[in-house]
């Protein structure tokens, strides 16, 4: 099954969980939690969960046969938060509905029946795969034909068993088989639950674990050199340089291979990463650091004086021109900064208003709204109705609108990059500017987020070290529609490489991966008529006069092959007259 790392879910500070802004963010359910990672600590997430009161109590609050059969779609979540708790707690049993022919039964305990459930060692059954279709990937036709299948089986095995599944029945196997049952495996199994049963985006975490997080997502400060640097082909890379910085200073660029550290050579292996970085950052200010740089000149050595480095999701690049003619990259990591819009309207104002832009959000998957409205201002002037949101049923939410404000905006020609990764609060920018025609978008459909997640009091769980997050609300972008599940479709479609691999030619996204979600109370969504025959026009442009092929051809041998996709962009950008 494909893991996911826990992405920095939307953590807020103490003073905004008490008002709670809205935040429009890509979430990562917990069942595809990474339990090894960590942030910036020695601790992993599962030692996070132990620091917390959770226990046997608060499971069955929401465990419980009575409650397991409140619907059947509660009934399925009981039986996948119980296969969740099983086999956190005991690897070798899973738990299964006895009619399904997903898994082969290797061997059953006496005691393992529990109502149309059982639970014994098992091996996934092999089956043929389909042929690939043109439009769909293979694989994630047999994800939801297995889903759809196991969920079935659930239901039709239960209803026929001989006896109702007593669901407080499998703690009592576990406990007699395992003494204890572990505060992750409780926490695991209950997020399996919440987004089984409730939303695929409710969940709970560990609060310290997220304001760890929340350090990191909102920009955290160390002493470093001021460049950020990749691994690849066993080669450190400097992939980029951070303003007024130390790197930046000494001449380093994009692209620099660091092979030597203090004049010694840099080897690298699969688990020495972080060693070497530890090598290059520090704890102490105004220490020292000896790089050997290589690169297209040839090979000299650099020493860095280390300082106070914050880290940036805001970056602007020149790429051509000058004046009114001048192009320029603009990246936008994330809106998880309440700096994220100062920082972009800071460099925007050393630039001539009449400059073109290369909006980048791909990657972005999210933040909060009110900086999603604001870096909109910066393109399209004020009084405009960017986003609003409406509650979830049985949310208390009140609608609430964000505008733009008044800001004299860029003037020239915008291009907005986004990818499948884009989610969010990507989206409402995205989808603003191409909505009110503002910017043409380019690069492959977005993820397709378009709910908001708060913070909710909850005293089952915040008396306990832990953080209640639902989903409260839908967003609309331009009061219009919202991107959930069908993502901002871009006006040029273009992926990273001319022959996009299958992962990335069918990445997948919210309505793949999240399959419950709760219904909104808001106007239906209503995209408007596309710019057709521009469009085509700019097309042809691009097809004919465009150099980015060429550009890509002739990089590929190369450490980092040109960026096609921005490539295009820049195409586009020329053929705007």
């Amino acid at each position: 099954m494909r893991t996911f790392v826990f992405n920095a879910l939307l953590l807020l500070s103490n003073s905004i969980a008490q008002m709670g802004p809205e935040i429009a963010y890509r979430f990562v359910p917990p069942t595809f939690y990474d339990e090894s990672s960590s942030i910036n600590t020695d601790k992993t997430l599962e030692e996070y969960w132990e620091e917390t009161a959770i226990g046997i109590s608060t499971y069955i609050t929401y465990f419980n046969t009575e409650k397991c059969y409140s619907s059947d779609q509660y009934l399925i979540a009981c039986v996948k938060a119980a296969n969740v708790l099983v086999s956190l707690t005991n690897e070798k049993w899973q738990i299964h509905p006895e009619k399904q022919g997903l898994f082969k039964l290797i061997r059953t305990p006496e005691d393992g029946k529990f109502g149309g459930l059982i639970l014994g060692e098992y091996s996934e059954i092999e089956k043929p795969k389909p042929a690939l279709k043109p439009t769909l990937r293979t694989n994630y036709l047999e994800y939801t034909k297995d889903i759809a299948a196991y969920d079935k089986a659930i239901l039709d095995s239960i209803k026929t068993g001989n006896d109702e599944v007593e669901f407080e029945q499998i703690l009592i196997w576990l406990t007699k088989e395992n003494k204890t049952i572990s505060k992750y495996a409780f926490g695991m199994s209950l997020n399996q639950l919440l987004i089984e049963g409730i939303d695929s985006h409710t969940s709970i975490m560990p609060t310290q674990y997220l304001k760890d997080v929340q350090k990191k997502e909102r920009g955290q400060a160390f002493a470093g050199i001021g460049a950020n640097l990749l691994f690849i082909q066993n080669q450190l890379v400097i992939s980029a340089v951070a303003s007024n910085g130390p790197a930046e200073a000494a001449g380093l660029k994009k692209y620099d291979t660091i092979i030597k550290i203090d004049g010694e050579k840099v080897v690298l292996t699969d688990e020495n990463h972080e060693e070497i970085l530890k090598k290059i950052r520090s704890e102490t200010v105004g220490s020292k650091v000896m790089l050997t740089i290589a690169n297209e000149d040839g090979i000299r050595d650099v020493t860095l004086t280390r300082q106070i480095i914050q880290q940036q999701n805001v970056l602007m690049n020149w790429i051509s021109g000058k004046g009114e003619d001048a192009v320029y990259h603009l990246t936008i990591s994330s809106f998880f900064n309440d700096n994220t819009c100062e920082d972009a309207t800071n460099l925007l104002m050393t630039v001539n208003k009449y400059s073109s832009i290369i909006l980048d959000l791909r990657g972005n998957s999210g933040g909060f709204l009110h900086e999603a409205a604001c870096i909109s201002s910066l393109f399209s002037g004020p009084a405009k109705l960017v986003v609003v949101s409406y509650p979830v049923m049985g949310s208390e939410h009140k609608p609430q609108g964000y505008p733009t404000y008044y800001w004299k905006p860029m003037k020239g020609k915008l291009v907005v990059l986004i990818d499948a990764d884009s989610a969010s609060g990507s989206e409402v920018v995205a989808g603003f500017l191409s909505e009110t025609k503002r910017a043409y978008t380019l690069g492959t459909r977005s993820f397709g987020k378009g709910t908001i997640l708060s913070p909710v009091e909850d005293s089952n769980f915040n008396n306990l070290g832990l953080t209640y997050y639902k989903t409260e609300a839908y967003f609309f972008v331009n009061n219009a529609w919202t991107p959930h599940r069908i993502g901002v479709k871009p006006d040029f479609e273009f992926y990273r490489k001319p022959n996009p691999s299958l992962d990335e030619k069918f990445a997948l996204r919210e309505a793949e991966l999240y399959r419950t979600s709760v219904k909104h109370v808001g106007p239906l969504p209503a995209i408007s008529k596309r710019r057709t025959k521009k469009i085509a026009k700019l097309s042809k442009c691009i097809t004919k006069e465009g150099k980015a092929d060429s550009v890509y051809k002739n990089s590929l041998t190369k450490i980092f092959p040109a960026d096609y996709q921005l490539e295009k962009a820049i195409d586009l950008i020329s053929c705007m007259n």
